[in-house]
């Protein structure tokens, strides 16, 4: 039977009906991932002003207010915007790739992908001082695996705290990547420790 006009008026709509559901499905999870952005910020700047708001924050996040992190930020690229390598949508796709990554070897981290850095939280248990080379290297081999030389790996790694004091230690971690690379160059990894002398410059 050949197709007449009724039958491709069904397939047009059943066609705009799936395209709608789509759409409708990536809003839902655009919203949902904006919400745990918000909430995410709200933790790691310090933006509670209790034990209860905290603990609100937390369990939204689904982690243990309990246990002690660090922060970590990972930028992949310059905060100038005449001196960036990459465009703001390859920004956003190469940070879900690095996470993606980090997932696959921390999945109980969570995080945050910026413009041109990623920012996540790790459990201390999984990244004792005795641990940190593992961090580190494992790191350096995602970004290798990157295969883009557009992609900076300049990594700041806070001490380890309460999620009380962590807004201290986000500020600490930007320290790290500011200071490293006036003083060390646009390839590194370092703890706050590894700053030595030159935190007296910040």
């Amino acid at each position: 039977k050949p197709v007449d006009e009724m039958d491709l008026m069904v397939i047009e709509n059943s066609t705009l009906i799936i395209k709608l559901e789509i759409l409708k499905e990536n809003s839902i999870k655009q919203a949902k991932m904006n919400l745990i952005n918000d909430v995410f910020d709200d933790l790691i700047y310090g933006k509670f002003n209790s034990t209860d708001e905290l603990r609100e924050l937390t369990d939204f996040l689904k982690i243990d207010n309990r246990l002690r992190y660090r922060v970590v930020v990972w930028r992949f690229d310059t905060d100038t915007a005449n001196t960036q390598s990459l465009t703001p949508k390859n920004e956003v796709f190469v940070g879900k790739q690095i996470m993606g990554q980090i997932k696959k070897l921390y999945p109980s981290v969570i995080y945050r992908v910026r413009n041109n850095r990623v920012l996540f939280l790790i459990k201390k248990k999984e990244v004792s001082t005795t641990k940190l080379p593992k961090l580190i290297q494992s790191l350096e081999s995602i970004h290798q695996q990157l295969h883009d030389n557009n992609v900076l790996f300049q990594v700041g790694i806070s001490e380890e705290s309460t999620l009380e004091e962590l807004h201290h230690e986000a500020k600490k971690a930007l320290q790290i990547i500011q200071q490293g690379e006036l003083f060390i160059g646009t390839h590194f990894a370092l703890t706050f420790e590894d700053l030595g002398l030159y935190r007296i410059f910040s």
